[in-house]
C-alpha cells in the first residue's frame, strides 16, 4: 500500500515491479519472481479485506507536529480542523449500490463514478489526518463528523466551517476538553451579553428544540472581515475560550481565516495563465510569494511554476529556526541540502 501511494500514477503491475526490483538490487531477493497481473493483485486485496488497513491507520495516523512546527499551534494548543470532501470510487456494482452517485447537474444523469463521502480530523500545521469517517455520498458531513469527536483531546483547538456548528455537536465536542473555534452562519442569532475591549462579546447558543431559550451554552463571539472580501460581510466565529486575555480576537481571526474553494480556483487560474518557462526574474519574484501558510492552497503549484525557470534557481536564504515550512522546502529542493541551523544568509 505504501508503494502504491508513492507511485500513485502507475498500474498495479508496475508498482509491484518497482518494489521488487529494489529488493533484487539490494541482494535481498532469492529465486525468480514474476510480476502478478492486475486481476491477481485485485483478488488478493479483496481476500485481505479492509481490516489490516483499518488497524494500520489506527496505529500510525496521529498528530505529528513538534513544538517547532509552524502553523500547528496557537498559544500552546494544537490546532486541528474537521472538514469533508468526496472521493471517486471504482465503478463497480457493489460500490454503486453502497456509496451511490451524485447528480451531474445535467437533468437526471448521474456522475461517472460512485463517490465516497469522507470527513476527517486533521492537524493544521502538517495536514496529518488522525481520524476519518466514510459513508455514502448522500451521507451528511455532520453525521460523519459526530463519530470523530471522541478523538479530540484536551490541549487541542478545533476549527470548523459554518456547516458544522450545532448545539448538541458543540456540547459534545467541548466535553472532550478540546477548545473550539467554529464559524457560524450569518443568520444565527447571537445576542450580546457582555462586550469585551478587543471587540469580541459573550453570547449563548441554543438547541433548535429549546423554543424558550433557557438552556444556553456560553460562547464568545469574534467578528472580522477579510481585506478584499468586505462585500461578503463579516465572518463570525464562536469559541469556548471565553477569556479575551487567553485568546485576543485579532489572533483568533488570524488563526481561522483560510481561502475558500472559489478563491483557490482563482489563484490557480492566475498561476496557470503565466507563460512557461518563467524567466529568472519571474522565478525570483514568485519565490517571494511564499508565506507562513500554504499560500491559499496553491503552494505546490507555485513551487512547480518557479522550477520551470532557467538555472540556477532563485537565491534562497538559509532558513532560521523560526522559518516557515515553505522556506525549508525551497532551501532543500533548490540545491541546499544542509541542515539549517541559524538565520544567516546562504
Amino acid at each position: 500500500m505504501l508503494a502504491m501511494c508513492l507511485f500513485s500514477g502507475q498500474a498495479y503491475e508496475e508498482v509491484a515491479r518497482l518494489l521488487t526490483e529494489g529488493l533484487a538490487w539490494a541482494g535481498r531477493w532469492r529465486g525468480r519472481w514474476e510480476v502478478p497481473s492486475t486481476g491477481a493483485i485485485s483478488r488478493a486485496r479483496a481476500r485481505l479485506g479492509p481490516e489490516p488497513l483499518r488497524a494500520l491507520f489506527a496505529r500510525v495516523c496521529r498528530p505529528v507536529a513538534t513544538a517547532e512546527t509552524v502553523g500547528a499551534w496557537y498559544r500552546g494548543r494544537r490546532v486541528v480542523a474537521v472538514d469533508g470532501t468526496t472521493l471517486d470510487a471504482a465503478d463497480t456494482p457493489d460500490n454503486d449500490a453502497f456509496f451511490g452517485r451524485p447528480g451531474s447537474g445535467r437533468g437526471d444523469k448521474k456522475s461517472a463514478f460512485p463517490q465516497v463521502r469522507l470527513v476527517v480530523l486533521a492537524e493544521c500545521g502538517t495536514h496529518a489526518v488522525f481520524a476519518a469517517a466514510t459513508g455514502p455520498c448522500t451521507a451528511a458531513e455532520t453525521v460523519l463528523a459526530d463519530t470523530l469527536l471522541p478523538h479530540l483531546q484536551p490541549g487541542m483547538l478545533l476549527l470548523a466551517d459554518p456547516n458544522f456548528p450545532g448545539y448538541d455537536r458543540w456540547k459534545t465536542a467541548a466535553a472532550t476538553g478540546a477548545d473550539l473555534l467554529w464559524r457560524v452562519k450569518s443568520d444565527v442569532v447571537l445576542v450580546v451579553r457582555e462586550q469585551y475591549q478587543d471587540g469580541s462579546y459573550l453570547s449563548e447558543i441554543y438547541a433548535a428544540r429549546d423554543k424558550r431559550r433557557v438552556h444556553g451554552q456560553l460562547v464568545r463571539v469574534v467578528e472580522y472581515t477579510v481585506a478584499g472580501h468586505e462585500e461578503t460581510g463579516p465572518i463570525r466565529l464562536i469559541t469556548t475560550i471565553l477569556d479575551p486575555g487567553q485568546a485576543p480576537a485579532a489572533e483568533l481571526a488570524a488563526t481561522d481565516w483560510d481561502a475558500d474553494e472559489d478563491e483557490i480556483d482563482r489563484r490557480v487560474k492566475q498561476l496557470e495563465a503565466i507563460s512557461r518557462p518563467v524567466t529568472a526574474e519571474e522565478a525570483q519574484a514568485l519565490a517571494s510569494c511564499f508565506g507562513p501558510d500554504d499560500c491559499y492552497g496553491v503552494a505546490w503549484t507555485l513551487l512547480h511554476l518557479i522550477e520551470t525557470g532557467p538555472g540556477p534557481v532563485p537565491v534562497v536564504q538559509r532558513p532560521g529556526p523560526n522559518a516557515d515550512e515553505w522556506h525549508h522546502t525551497l532551501w532543500s529542493r533548490w540545491g541546499n541540502p544542509e541542515s539549517p541551523d541559524d538565520g544567516s544568509a546562504s
